[in-house]
C-alpha cells in the first residue's frame, strides 16, 4: 500500500473447484454456471486507486494457471538448491 499516492496493489490465487452447476441468486431463482465443470485456477494482479477513501480505478492482470498452484508469496523459504 503506498498512502501517498492511493494505490494498493494485490496478488491472489482464485481456486475454482469446478463442482457447481448451477448458482443460485438472493431471488431464489436458479441458474448455471458457465464455466468448465472441471477444477481450474486463476492467479490475479490488481492495483487499486483510492482517493478520499474510495475505489477510483482498478487494473487487473489474470492469467489461468495449473488448478491449486500455489502463488509463491506463502513466506516458505525454497526448498531447491
Amino acid at each position: 500500500m503506498d498512502e501517498e499516492r492511493g494505490l494498493v496493489w494485490s496478488f491472489v490465487g482464485f481456486d475454482h473447484a469446478g463442482k457447481d452447476k448451477t448458482i443460485t441468486c438472493n431471488d431464489w431463482s436458479v441458474h448455471p454456471v458457465n464455466t468448465p465443470y472441471e477444477p481450474f485456477s486463476f492467479q490475479i494482479c490488481e492495483l487499486f486507486k483510492i482517493r478520499d477513501g474510495k475505489i477510483l480505478q482498478i487494473e487487473a492482470l489474470v492469467t489461468p494457471v495449473p488448478y491449486g498452484m500455489p502463488t509463491g508469496w506463502d513466506g516458505k523459504a525454497s526448498t531447491k538448491e
